[in-house]
């Protein structure tokens, strides 16, 4: 997973407030960092937040590795390869030697990324909407035209290479400002940034890419540059729900992948049992051929055996999906420009 956004767009905030979530447990799932120290540092920074409302630095020049493992109760269901880049990463030129330069990195990075998250300030969301939510936003501080280049790029390089193309998050941070700063209360906001976002974020309704939109805020603190906020403001929303989705997501591609296995298999099972329907056509070929027809039983046997596997291996996904989407079906998912909304197309 790797996120794009400007400096100071929340990107890190989110991190933490998405790990203190999940880390704690909800609905069941949980997620854990595998390094030990890295949990400390995550949950000392969280507990610095909540005791002292100190909010978390900008992310330094070298990017942050983080190694997580989301789980149902005590099973793991998917390894996360998560990395904090500053800001100024994903808006740079890459000038630095490669050796050095986070810039080079991240748009290497994004090449092998199944999931990316696209960060929009509520601030400037805020304000957006203030001026009419237009299309055609290229400039500004939310640097949507160059975000979304680099994940134009990223779904074609993957189409092309044979893979799945990523899932796409838009994160729309700070919410608890949109009030302020539009003069609309929150929820109307909310649903006038999400009915118009295809103007200002038209990747994420582009065809080959699935989208989940979610608002989401840490706390209710207005409006400023915060470096320390009050902790007793501190109210966490819809953290949890990106992470959801990018599960949900890899489980539809694997079920995907699974549903073409199990049809291959069922034509090379049927396909064989014509062969062994021939081989035992007659007396004398059933006994002069015996070596062949046990060489057909025998690979029927693991055909078989295989077919099972992978149809179970498909019922526990398509559980997990029906579970999953009952924590998404009050977000705004859309697949090839179209919106899905509770379960369903539209």
């Amino acid at each position: 997973m790797t996120m794009l956004g400007p400096s100071h767009s929340g990107k890190t905030t989110f991190m933490y407030g998405m790990y203190a979530t999940l880390s704690a447990g909800i609905e069941g799932y949980f997620l854990n960092a595998k390094d030990p120290d890295k949990d400390l540092d995550l949950m000392d920074n969280w507990d610095l937040l909540c005791d002292e409302g100190q909010l978390p630095p900008p992310t330094a020049d070298v990017p942050i590795s983080y190694e997580f493992v989301f789980k149902h109760g005590v099973r793991s269901l998917v390894d996360i390869d998560w990395m904090d880049f500053r800001g100024g990463a994903t808006v740079e030129r890459a000038g630095a030697p490669e050796s050095l330069s986070d810039v080079v990195k991240l748009r290497e990075r994004l090449k092998e990324s199944d999931s990316i998250y696209l960060v929009l300030d509520g601030r400037y969301v805020g304000e957006w909407i203030k001026d009419g939510a237009p299309a055609t936003v290229t400039r500004g501080p939310m640097k949507v035209s160059h975000l979304s280049n680099h994940i134009s790029r990223t779904v074609e390089e993957r189409i092309n290479a044979g893979l799945p193309a990523p899932s796409l998050v838009v994160l729309i941070t700070k919410i608890d400002v949109l009030a302020e700063i539009t003069g609309m209360p929150k929820k109307d906001a909310i649903f006038r940034a999400m009915d118009n976002l295809q103007n200002l974020v038209p990747i994420a309704f582009s065809e080959g890419v699935t989208t989940l939109i979610c608002p989401v805020q840490l706390g209710d603190f207005g409006i400023g540059d915060h470096r320390k906020v009050d902790p007793a403001k501190l109210d966490v929303r819809y953290m949890h729900k990106p992470i959801i989705f990018s599960l949900l997501y890899d489980i539809n591609c694997r079920i995907a992948r699974d549903s073409r296995r199990l049809e291959e298999l069922r034509a090379r099972g049927q396909a064989t049992e014509g062969e062994l329907e021939q081989l035992r056509a007659g007396f004398w070929n059933g006994f002069f051929k015996r070596s062949q027809i046990a060489e057909r039983i025998d690979g029927l046997g693991g055909i078989r055996a295989a077919v099972e596997e992978v149809s179970q291996e498909l019922e526990t996904a398509r559980t997990r999906v029906d579970q999953l989407w009952k924590e998404l079906n009050t977000l705004r998912i859309v697949e090839d420009g179209k919106i899905r909304e509770n379960g369903k197309s539209r």
